[in-house]
């Protein structure tokens, strides 16, 4: 369960268990990057929990950043 409360349903490798991506939700299925075996066309645009990321990670500008969870 997510912090808000809501079920959060997770899709893993079954030989490593590694999380692959989850349900939809607002019309959006999330992929977690690292799992993709070729990320050189992958421009993220959207970063959160910032607030813990490592002083010398930085933002292409323009990019939505969030501290910590987005608003819904």
């Amino acid at each position: 369960m997510a912090d808000s409360g809501r079920l959060n349903t997770r899709f893993v490798c079954p030989d490593c268990a590694c999380y692959l991506y989850s349900l939809p939700r607002d019309g959006v299925i999330r992929v977690r990057a690292g799992t993709l075996d070729d990320t050189s066309w992958l421009r993220p645009t959207r970063h959160i929990w910032t607030l813990s990321k490592q002083r010398w990670v930085s933002f292409a500008e323009g990019n939505e950043t969030f501290e910590g969870q987005p608003p819904s």
